[in-house]
């Protein structure tokens, strides 16, 4: 499924600038906004929380 920011965003109830801001690194997804967006992508949201664990990894964890 391939979708610009605008469409995903009009599928899925998620505001674009949300959206722009998650892809840029400039703020992590809240839960709620994990789902909207994984179901409109026709994900399980718990495999994408766990794919962005993974790819954050110790050093981000400790950070935040």
């Amino acid at each position: 499924l391939l979708l610009s920011q605008r469409e995903l965003a009009r599928r899925s109830g998620v505001a674009e600038r949300t959206i722009v801001s998650i892809e840029n690194g400039q703020r992590p997804p809240r839960l709620e906004t994990m789902r909207k967006l994984a179901e409109t992508l026709g994900v399980d949201w718990r495999e994408v929380a766990e794919f962005r664990a993974v790819i954050e990894g110790p050093e981000e964890k400790a950070a935040a």
